[in-house]
């Protein structure tokens, strides 16, 4: 009797410490996942934008990513992937912060990775191992760093890492054996289950296009799969369904970029999005209106980025790219100059563009500067009843201070200028005959500029950004 109250007692101890674990996992997964030192700026301007221009219906001013400007980018995947978190995006409004928004899609992001790759594993990988051996490489993957920074990212790389693994797992099925018994003889034929094939084709068109880069990770797999097929009936399902899926995509995005779009087009051509994106990048003149990174962005940007905790260890900082200058804004309900109006004017230069539906603003007019000229090209139009957001990117100065005097010449109304401090000292050197009066309302140190260093002048490798309120003497 001792000895089983001991065996009961000695199971639910084992039974507390699983739970206990699995609770400790979660936490610890979701402080990396929330964390604002691992928000990248750029990657929530590209889906965030999307699904609050699709799905918002309060307004907010977007600024939409050049790719689906271009017709390079399909709404698909993004919506489909979304769509659980549809109501979220429809009802959002001003009253909470967008930082907090943010948060919630980073963990929606992060979960839905790790119930793939769970399925994936005890699926695939370890169908028949011990399940401690299964789960201790479970928690090796999700507790990494580099998983938890890059898969609960809104970026289309995350949505193409759990589509890869889900087609991995259709690959590996469709060439699955199974035995047939006749007599005392054993032989294998072909999976007549049809179901992966069908979601094969599926997954590949949504794949493909999320990030036309999938073909090159799918490819491989899939052919050396393929070869072994014992049915050529069943490659045609999957084909049928690529075909049928990459059908109603063209559809679906052509409806998008020619109905819904927001910019009048002339011709009405299906809109094929890898085509574009790959005819788009082909093209040398069209890679340059985006930029490129130094080879150095690789060894102090990028390794820094995979070594992760590490670095926070050794610098004992933490590294917020230019998200708390959002936060500030929303949290004070007030513009970066904290004096109250109805208006405002922010000028974003040398820095990353700036994700503008983090504004919360129905009346925010967005101007960029042409890729060709780096000039807007657009009327400036400032009034009582619309903020403007001008994005200069990485225009040369004296265009700025051009800028500037147009502004003052339009309105009376000082504005805000934000920028990283490698070009502080270029910004405040050319205020000729001191006309213009910069006050600085917010700074931080945690950005690092690798685009503008400049080895006479060393206050160019000061990490930071700052804000300026300008005013003119």
């Amino acid at each position: 009797m001792q000895t089983t109250r001991h065996k009961m007692q000695k199971s639910k101890m084992a039974n507390l410490k699983c739970v206990l674990n699995v609770i400790l996992k979660i936490l610890f997964c979701a402080f990396f996942v929330i964390q604002p030192s691992y928000i990248h700026p750029d990657e929530h301007f590209q889906c965030m934008e999307i699904l609050m221009w699709i799905w918002n219906k309060n307004g907010f001013a977007v600024d939409l990513p050049w790719e689906f400007v271009e017709g390079a980018r399909s709404f698909v995947p993004i919506v489909v992937w979304y769509l659980p978190l549809y109501s979220l995006f429809n009802n959002y409004d001003n009253t909470v912060s967008p930082t907090l928004l943010i948060k919630i899609t980073r963990l929606y992001n992060f979960f839905i990775y790790f119930a793939i790759l769970f399925f994936y594993i005890k699926a695939r990988v370890f169908p028949n191992s011990a399940k401690r051996k299964r789960n201790k490489v479970l928690f090796l993957i999700i507790t990494s760093y580099v998983t938890i920074a890059y898969q609960s990212h809104s970026f289309s790389n995350g949505i193409e890492t759990n589509l890869l693994l889900l087609s991995l797992w259709c690959i590996d099925k469709c060439a699955d054996k199974a035995p047939i018994l006749s007599g005392s003889n054993c032989t294998n034929i072909g999976n007549k289950n049809i179901l992966p094939w069908l979601c094969l084709g599926v997954l590949i068109s949504i794949g493909v296009f999320n990030r036309i880069t999938f073909i090159g990770f799918v490819i491989l797999p899939l052919l050396v799969k393929l070869a072994r097929a014992h049915n050529f009936n069943q490659i045609l399902i999957s084909l049928f369904t690529f075909a049928i899926t990459s059908y109603l995509i063209i559809l679906f995005d052509t409806k998008m970029y020619y109905k819904e779009w927001r910019q009048p087009h002339s011709t009405t051509s299906p809109i094929i999005a890898p085509l574009n994106n790959f005819l788009y990048n082909i093209d040398i003149k069209n890679l340059q209106k985006h930029g490129v990174h130094m080879r150095l962005t690789h060894l102090f940007v990028n390794i820094p980025q995979l070594l992760g905790p590490l670095i926070l260890v050794l610098f004992s900082v933490k590294f917020l790219g230019i998200i708390t200058i959002f936060d500030q804004y929303v949290h004070s309900n007030n513009n970066l100059s904290n004096i109250p109006q109805t208006n405002f004017i922010h000028i974003w230069w040398k820095t990353y563009s700036p994700p503008t539906w983090m504004y919360l603003n129905s009346n925010l007019e967005i101007y960029d500067t042409d890729p060709e000229t780096e000039r807007i090209e657009q009327n400036l139009i400032f009034d009582d009843h619309h903020s403007a957001i001008l994005n200069l990117k990485g225009t040369d100065i004296t265009y700025v201070y051009e800028l500037f005097a147009e502004i003052h010449n339009k309105t009376n109304q000082n504005f805000t200028i934000i920028l990283p401090y490698s070009v502080n000292s270029v910004l405040l050197a050319n205020n000729k005959n001191n006309t213009y009066t910069f006050e600085k309302k917010w700074n931080d140190i945690y950005s690092l500029d690798m685009d503008h260093f400049n080895f006479q002048d060393i206050s160019s490798f000061k990490p930071g950004m700052v804000a300026y309120n300008v005013f003119i003497l």
